[in-house]
């Protein structure tokens, strides 16, 4: 997926993610069509990005692999002094952008609903269960 630092026209810098790429364009010399110097309308979702946990693989910056996107360690090795602590991911692009990358389907917030109702129910039939076996069974 590429993510990339987007200067805002009123100031600061916000982290934009645009999308998949084929691997074949992955680095940005492969893609120059992409790289706009003109204004261009983004519209889509800001976001807190999202912890990284304990148990998992480490970014590696020096070759570019991030896992989770972590603003401040981004920030320092990119050299940028304002960027926004947010990501901004992005669902279309102004007409002058090239429409190379992919965009990532829109983002919905989690919905557990179903498990809990699950959980509790089968939750409350052990219980019950437990009840009878212990004062209404003689």
């Amino acid at each position: 997926e590429i993510c990339a630092p987007l200067i805002l026209a009123s100031g600061g810098t916000v982290l934009v993610r645009q999308g998949w790429v084929e691997a074949s364009k992955k680095e940005l010399e492969m893609r120059p069509e992409t790289k706009i110097k003109n204004q261009i309308v983004i519209t889509g979702i800001a976001r807190l990005p999202s912890k990284p946990w304990n148990f998992g693989i480490h970014n590696i910056p020096e070759k570019e692999l991030w896992i989770y996107l972590d603003i401040q360690e981004y920030a320092k090795i990119k050299d940028i002094s304002d960027l926004v602590p947010s990501v901004f991911h992005a669902e279309s692009f102004s007409p002058t952008m090239p429409s190379l990358m992919v965009p990532k389907e829109k983002w919905h917030p989690n919905n557990n609903h179903l498990q809990y109702i699950l959980f509790w129910f089968t939750m409350c039939g052990v219980l019950l269960l437990i009840y009878y076996q212990r004062f209404w069974k003689k």
